[in-house]
């Protein structure tokens, strides 16, 4: 990932498959950034590191058998653990054993790691539901998000079935019989029930209202399988099938009140060459749209909230 960032060619959908999180806090020295301070002794003793930590030395100098603050960033000092919360906890541990005279240091760092509560709103079968569901439950999300629970929009719709294996609260709230207000009305009723911020759409076959979308400025995010700028709506394998398009790209957008028009948050080219049927299209498309869509929440959670 450095290299290639070196280079200036790093993708954004480029990860690195970790289990293990990292949070560094730096000490700085009095006067920071205005001024230098005058000459303090430290307390860090590198033997003495405790366990899960590091410390790197950087506005510091070793001087007759001890460092001494030589202004601007003195140290990093960084925690580790199986989760973000425990990596904070370990960095802010740290900070207090090796915290020296006039050290100054920020409180917020990492803040994002109350993980924001995102609902799923489906149509059919939820299978963009499934993957993020495991996404969140894994390295990529668990630090950033949870799932609190989803809405589908067809009376046994079989993403219904996803959100009862995940152990998931959810609610088929039914659209028909209903103006788009009412049943808009009863679905934003069930997410602030469970606390909502972020609204995740996986295959929902809605177009939501600008007072809907309003209500969320946590955001609301789609899929859509096409590039958003060359076509809209519904059908966007077939569009893909029927121009016989040797490339398709996939989108994960803001939603706003038009059709397909909100902010692109992340894209990924899916191959079609070679591809004998509308069948197989969408299984192609469908592999990229799981992997993608969880790595584009991970970006905007990282990014916007």
């Amino acid at each position: 990932v450095f290299f290639h960032a070196a280079l200036g060619d790093l993708k954004q959908d480029v990860w690195l498959d970790v289990d293990r999180h990292a949070v560094c806090v730096v000490l700085a020295s009095e006067g920071y950034p205005a001024s230098r301070s005058v000459d303090v002794v430290l307390n860090f003793v590198p033997e003495l590191v405790a366990p899960e930590t590091a410390v790197f030395v950087a506005g510091a100098d070793f001087q007759q058998d001890a460092w001494h603050v030589a202004g601007g960033r003195v140290l990093g000092v960084v925690g580790h653990g199986d989760t973000g919360t425990h990596a904070v906890r370990s960095a802010y541990a740290a900070v207090q054993q090796h915290r020296f005279q006039g050290a100054q240091w920020r409180t917020d760092i990492a803040r994002h790691l109350k993980p924001a509560r995102v609902a799923v709103l489906y149509s059919g079968r939820g299978s963009n539901f499934a993957s993020l569901c495991g996404a969140a439950k894994g390295h990529l999300l668990s630090a950033l998000c949870a799932v609190a629970c989803a809405v589908g929009n067809i009376e046994g719709a079989v993403g219904d079935d996803v959100a009862r294996s995940e152990g998931l609260p959810f609610e088929s709230i039914a659209n028909t019989g209903l103006t788009r207000a009412e049943h808009e009305a009863r679905v934003r009723a069930y997410l602030q029930q469970h606390s909502v911020q972020v609204v995740v759409l996986a295959g929902y076959m809605r177009v939501l209202s600008s007072e809907f979308v309003a209500a969320y400025p946590g955001g609301i995010l789609n899929i859509h399988p096409a590039d958003t700028r060359l076509h809209q709506g519904t059908d966007g394998y077939e569009w893909a099938w029927n121009t016989r398009r040797e490339f398709t790209t996939i989108t994960v957008h803001k939603v706003d009140a038009g059709l397909d028009t909100g902010e692109i948050i992340m894209q990924r080219d899916v191959d079609l060459r070679g591809a004998t049927s509308l069948e197989e299209v969408k299984a192609r498309g469908l592999a990229v749209e799981h992997e993608l869509y969880p790595q584009a929440l991970r970006k905007y959670l990282l990014e916007e909230m």
